[in-house]
């Protein structure tokens, strides 16, 4: 009796910065990659953490804005 062992690739879904859709999901998850390394005070003023919150609150302005127009 013969036995095959076949390897079998198994992928494993890793959580990174870019798999989320959202923004804010973005952002939370940025700040929580930096801040196991850095404060978080300074983890915020990284350029990348930077352009992800004013992307953040720039949607939620727009969404304030349309709630009054409309």
């Amino acid at each position: 009796m013969i036995i095959v062992l076949a390897s079998v690739s198994v992928s494993i879904l890793t959580s990174t910065m870019d798999s989320y859709t959202k923004d804010i999901h973005r952002y939370a998850f940025a700040m929580f990659k930096a801040a196991r390394s850095m404060p978080a005070d300074l983890a915020e003023k990284l350029d990348h953490i930077k352009q992800l919150r004013f992307n953040v609150q720039l949607q939620v302005l727009r969404k304030r804005i349309n709630r009054r127009i409309t």
